[in-house]
């Protein structure tokens, strides 16, 4: 809880102002959308089997997040321990405002796994910039089999320019971040006042955990585990919407439970995506032909399936600590 406190501490007070107010009021216009007939409905004809297995495949994401995390985290770390920060990295991202999660997790990694500012910093942004190129590829991927997108050819060259840009960026991040330092340090002057000379030591930190830590197989690794990481997402959400028997094919709903993922890039300010996700998934299945009272209806639904699953893998996690703490003692 000690991050939580850091976190909240170090955030500004309008943030949670402002992302309270736009949360409630994007959540209270799809609320007054739904359809509780249609809440019904929904409810009587879900598949229950499907609904759970959706509900098992989301939860491994957890697991595959936190291996991930161990693979680019220098000093091999117990599994056990990333599976802990993890848990609380995904609960964060769930009460805290305007992506401070991710501020949460770069503390959690600091005091947790005893790791400098800018080599957490490099971790996060890391492994971000690998999901926005998976983001963008299944985009493509699902765009292109859907007939409906067959012929809009600037979305490709959008999305193929993205991933283009990311993979170049992460090939050559040692050189960015070396040049990143250089503006700090001209002619071995180090900056005199405290902002340039956090910037320039954290710069170096992240340059030495590129340069000695990541290689061709922690790459190759990351890649495979951010692969499972993102089928149990895209694959889980698109169950958990296919068990309530909606009336889009295959495709439709893998494209769907992916665009739904890019509403985190939306820059609006909200408590923990409050309101933004149940607003852009009724929007994004609107789009596909449904109802705005069915969408809202869904919407709400799914949400707070969304909410409860970082909830039961905490959980699940704490009590595997708890087990694993009481066997050592004994």
């Amino acid at each position: 809880m000690h991050f939580l406190r850091e976190t909240v501490k170090d955030s500004n007070i309008y943030i949670w102002y402002i992302g309270g107010i736009v949360s409630i009021a994007l959540l209270l216009f799809v609320i007054l959308q739904v359809d509780l007939d249609k809440i019904k409905y929904i409810f009587n004809t879900i598949s229950w089997g499907i609904f759970l297995i959706a509900i098992l495949v989301l939860l491994s994401e957890g697991f595959f997040t936190a291996l991930r995390f161990k693979l680019f985290t220098p000093g091999n770390p117990p599994l056990i321990k990333c599976l802990e920060l993890t848990a609380w990295f995904i609960i964060s991202l769930i009460i805290l405002p305007a992506r401070l999660g991710e501020i949460a997790v770069i503390i959690l990694l600091k005091n947790n796994l005893g790791q400098s500012t800018g080599s957490s910093i490099m971790n996060v942004l890391t492994q971000r910039f690998i999901d926005l190129l998976f983001l963008c590829s299944m985009s493509l991927a699902f765009v292109f089999l859907n007939q409906n997108f067959q012929h809009s050819l600037y979305l490709y060259l959008i999305i193929f320019t993205i991933m283009s840009l990311l993979f170049l960026s992460l090939y050559k991040l040692d050189v960015l971040l070396g040049f990143i330092a250089s503006l700090f340090f001209r002619q071995k002057i180090r900056p005199k006042h405290r902002l340039p000379r956090t910037f320039f030591r954290m710069s170096l930190q992240a340059r030495i955990w590129y340069r000695f830590h990541m290689n061709n197989d922690i790459f190759t690794k990351a890649i495979l585990v951010s692969l499972c990481k993102w089928i149990s997402n895209v694959g889980g959400l698109a169950l958990l919407l296919y068990s309530l028997n909606l009336p889009l094919g295959e495709v439709q709903l893998l494209l769907a439970s992916t665009a739904y993922n890019f509403l985190a890039i939306i820059p609006l300010q909200t408590i923990g995506g409050l309101g933004i996700s149940e607003a852009g998934l009724a929007g994004i299945l609107v789009f596909f032909g449904l109802s705005m009272t069915f969408a809202a209806s869904v919407s709400i639904m799914i949400r707070l399936v969304l909410i409860s699953t970082p909830f039961i893998f905490f959980l699940f996690i704490n009590s595997l600590i708890i087990f694993h703490k009481n066997e050592q003692e004994s």
